[in-house]
């Protein structure tokens, strides 16, 4: 008897993924389905686009022109250089003859958020659009699409992608950004939402006045887009899903650089609210203590278990399916079991490093 303990642990550990996944999927596939038949946002209105950027030269002499080059009839582009030591002063300082609607700002290095912070307060418009110096917009309609909905709402949350070479790297990082995605958007469509990303989120600076910037959490390195979105009260939020409002990154090149990132982007996890962690650090206890009882399991019936296991991939590739093609993850998904395991297994350890060891304290 006592050995079925770890077979009946091990379904209803399976069972608990699935609602999980289930729910949430359910609601973002509502809310996919819902964007395709609302009606085009028509009306443009002022805006400012705000960059903050470290060392970036390598990637702002790329991007940057994607973001001056937007199809939009009133906007400005503050990029705030925060204390690079490369050539991003002297690139911006060329750019800047180029394009009048650009407005560079350089500064000794005080961290993003204030680096932020300083740009709203020396922005022109009320609604602001937030990108990183590494990202580049899926489209030219990218600033319409995103900032458009402000007129109506207090906050937008884009989807900010990952796109590299094949590689174990860039495939846990794909994957992880969807899962990412995918947890922050349902709980938007939930109406709870507890964060965005800086790579892809807009907001009018009234809101953030009113919420008194980052000052909740301006001892955390990261939080600009998290832990700021977290701390709204009563925000009128909008979810962009369409495919021209994305932007996307090169994904890291390497564990370490991968390892780095996450640790710097998970420290803000601890200033989320009680039950924001329960709920997604139970969900990852459960993906992980899924795949660790899966040795002793099938040694108990190997059949049975490599059915059910079988039974749960099939439909949560059918669950995600036109989720993941939309999000550009669907051919991480297919073999998504390496990738939960994977992801479940280096998170938990990131979050144990950084309780035990204390997170990043630069960017």
């Amino acid at each position: 008897m006592q050995m079925l303990l770890p077979l009946a642990l091990w379904l209803l550990i399976c069972l608990a993924l699935l609602i999980i996944h289930y729910q949430r999927f359910h609601r973002l596939r509502k809310g996919l389905r819902n964007s395709k038949v609302e009606k085009a946002m028509a009306q443009v209105i002022p805006l400012s686009i705000i960059v903050a950027a470290r060392n970036e030269a390598h990637n702002i002499k790329d991007f940057l022109p994607v973001l001056l080059k937007q199809d939009h009839p009133n906007f400005e582009v503050l990029l705030i250089n925060d204390g690079s030591t490369d050539k991003t002063e002297l690139l911006l300082a060329e750019m800047s003859k180029d394009f009048e609607h650009l407005r560079v700002f350089n500064h000794p290095a005080q961290g993003k958020k204030k680096a932020i912070s300083f740009a709203i307060s020396q922005a022109k418009h009320e609604a602001l659009l937030f990108t990183d110096a590494d990202c580049w917009p899926s489209s030219f309609q990218w600033a319409h699409k995103m900032s458009a909905p402000l007129k109506e709402y207090d906050l937008v949350l884009g989807f900010g992608g990952l796109i590299g070479p094949k590689s174990f790297v860039t495939g846990l990082s794909i994957f992880e950004t969807f899962q990412t995605a995918s947890a922050y958007y349902s709980a938007a469509l939930a109406h709870k939402p507890y964060m965005g990303v800086g790579r892809n989120m807009a907001y009018n600076k009234s809101i953030f006045n009113r919420a008194e910037g980052f000052a909740e959490h301006s001892a955390v390195l990261s939080g600009d887009d998290d832990l700021f979105v977290a701390s709204l009260e009563n925000a009128r939020v909008k979810l962009q899903f369409n495919d021209d409002s994305f932007t996307y990154s090169d994904a890291p090149t390497s564990m370490e650089q991968w390892w780095l990132q996450k640790r710097r982007h998970y420290s803000a996890s601890f200033k989320y609210p009680i039950s924001r962690k329960l709920g997604l650090g139970l969900e990852g206890l459960l993906q992980l203590f899924y795949y660790l009882l899966l040795p002793l399991v099938l040694m108990l019936g190997a059949k049975q278990v490599l059915f059910v296991f079988f039974i749960r991939y099939v439909l949560m590739l059918a669950m995600a399916k036109p989720l993941a093609m939309h999000f550009k993850a669907w051919q991480e998904w297919l073999v998504f079991p390496l990738w939960e395991f994977s992801w479940s297994l280096l998170t938990t350890l990131i979050h144990l490093q950084n309780l035990f060891f204390g997170p990043r304290k630069t960017w």
